[in-house]
């Protein structure tokens, strides 16, 4: 259950910081597509998350003391 609801709010997150507020008229169906993957690796790499201390996911998950 637990694993739902983290897909569920990382799907809402996309949402939010990715359709909410956006015109996509005059985009084409390939560029479309490939903004998702723009928007999941900035969310990755460059979204600052306050859970882990105001760094990224990528860091957070880089630093030595993080256990997977």
């Amino acid at each position: 259950m637990a694993r739902t609801t983290r897909v569920a709010g990382f799907f809402g997150t996309l949402k939010s910081d990715f359709f909410d507020e956006r015109d996509c008229s005059g985009v084409t169906f390939g560029e479309l597509s490939e903004r998702p993957g723009d928007c999941i690796e900035w969310y990755r790499s460059e979204k600052l998350k306050e859970s882990l201390g105001w760094n990224t996911i990528r860091r957070h998950s880089a630093d030595p003391g993080y256990a997977t």
